[in-house]
């Protein structure tokens, strides 16, 4: 069975890198500071395997989406102090090799990329997706996030589709999303889940983990946004719920507010976006003078090449000498 190609790539660079960085932690001296350039060569390994395997050969459109790194995200923060609080502390030279990583990415090959202040990467792919896929576009995000799956397409009239590759070769569609959790990848359906569930990853708590399923699947059928359902319980209109749910949905409904609203993406202007990218372009003699200062020449990319001269010293000359006497 042939792999199915698609026209654009969008990347969750913190994501990958952090799943990379353990195991290559080994430290290299780079002028004063120490790098973790094996983690750094292993990242761009993944990346080109993911372009060649499931890129088209031609005009592929790349986006580089960051985190910013070790800024707080601030609104989320604003929100709940505890957001992302047990995120494990990486050590300096990890945020120092995504910052080596996006400095290479603005050359290494036509692209655009997006790092902002207090911007997360998932936050920008429903704002790129409205923005920038047309008609017969295919997109495969690149993140094991959950919250990247909000954004997941099919959309057969217009022949447009937006599948998430997670890792080991599994990619995430519409259907195959649905046949795993039990219910279809809207935004709204995830944002529900995880209001509901929780998100360990972003220290998000869970507000009702054991709520039974068929109440939940009835939640998603007829509610896209957790006021309404909040509001109608409290009204008493979900019938099939006994007082001691309505109590304690009553008791958790400012936490389960305050976790939507941390779930939810932020609304990026379509002119932010335009002043936030970052045009990338292959600019090898650039890509050359990072590779050697870092001395990675031919380790992870091929077309930047060291030349060498095969001729010998005298042929330089050119036959540009004078006769000289014994």
């Amino acid at each position: 069975m042939s792999t199915k190609l698609y026209n654009v790539l969008m990347f969750d660079i913190y994501n990958i890198f952090h799943r990379v960085f353990f195991g290559n932690e080994t430290l290299t001296k780079v002028d004063d500071k120490l790098v973790p350039l094996d983690a750094i060569c292993k990242f761009f390994e993944l990346v080109n395997s993911y372009i060649n395997k499931y890129g088209i050969k031609k005009d592929c459109r790349l986006y580089w989406l960051m985190d910013n790194a070790k800024t707080m995200i601030i609104k989320r923060k604003q929100l709940d102090e505890n957001y992302k609080k047990e995120r494990r502390e990486m050590p300096q030279e990890f945020y120092d090799a995504l910052n080596l990583i996006e400095l290479i990415l603005k050359f290494y090959r036509d692209g655009v990329l997006y790092r902002k202040q207090g911007v997360e990467a998932d936050d920008y792919v429903p704002n790129l997706i409205d923005k920038d896929i047309k008609e017969h576009d295919h997109v495969l995000l690149f993140s094991t996030d959950l919250d990247w799956s909000k954004s997941l397409l099919l959309d057969d009239e217009h022949d447009i589709c937006v599948d998430q590759y997670i890792k080991n070769n599994e990619i995430l569609t519409v259907k195959t999303f649905e046949t795993k959790y039990g219910f279809k990848p809207t935004y709204s359906n995830i944002c529900f889940w995880k209001t509901f569930y929780g998100d360990s990853s972003d220290c998000i708590p869970p507000t009702l983990s054991n709520y039974p399923k068929q109440y939940f699947l009835d939640v998603l059928n007829k509610y896209s946004h957790v006021d309404n359902f909040i509001q109608d319980v409290e009204d008493g209109k979900l019938t099939y719920l006994d007082t001691a749910w309505r109590i304690r949905i009553k008791q958790l409904s400012q936490r389960m507010r305050l976790n939507w609203n941390l779930i939810t993406s932020m609304n990026i202007d379509v002119s932010d976006l335009e002043n936030w990218k970052i045009e990338c372009s292959y600019k090898p003699n650039k890509l050359l003078i990072i590779y050697s200062t870092l001395n990675v020449v031919g380790r992870f990319d091929e077309r930047v090449k060291v030349e060498t001269k095969s001729d010998s010293i005298w042929s330089m000359l050119n036959g540009e000498t004078l006769d000289r006497a014994n």
